[in-house]
């Protein structure tokens, strides 16, 4: 995730909203990095839990925000325009399973949020890879 927001910094006409999004974007990998050593175990140590909770709503803010700072980004550049409106709804879409989240097994919102974002990420990087050459 870092190294794909170095790439977005790099790839596409620097502005302050672009400096501000791929930091935020750095910040949710890092959190996403941290995640794993506080793994979710309903039988397991409280802080563990808790601290897994705490890194989830830090990564997800973090998140949100670069996605929809980066829609500026992308509009501001004619290259990625065109990808300003899926930016823009990627966020929304990633919510769009936890109103029913009570009826569905556990870790299945997460997991649809975790599919719509590495989508989003495979379409932009083809998007500055293709740029790049």
């Amino acid at each position: 995730m870092i190294a794909f927001a170095c790439g977005l910094f790099r790839g596409i006409r620097r502005s302050r909203w672009l400096l501000i999004g791929a930091i935020l974007f750095s910040l949710f990998g890092l959190a996403c990095l941290s995640g794993s050593f506080f793994s979710m175990d309903p039988g397991g140590l409280p802080w563990l839990n808790v601290m897994h909770g705490v890194v989830y709503v830090i990564a997800n803010i973090a998140l949100t925000l670069a996605l929809l700072i980066l829609t500026v980004a992308f509009a501001r550049d004619p290259s990625f325009r065109p990808y300003r409106w899926y930016t823009l709804i990627t966020p929304f879409a990633m919510g769009l399973l936890y109103p029913v989240a009570g009826f569905l097994p556990a870790g299945v919102p997460e997991r649809f949020s975790d599919l719509v974002i590495f989508a989003w990420i495979e379409v932009v990087a083809f998007r500055l890879l293709r740029l790049a050459r």
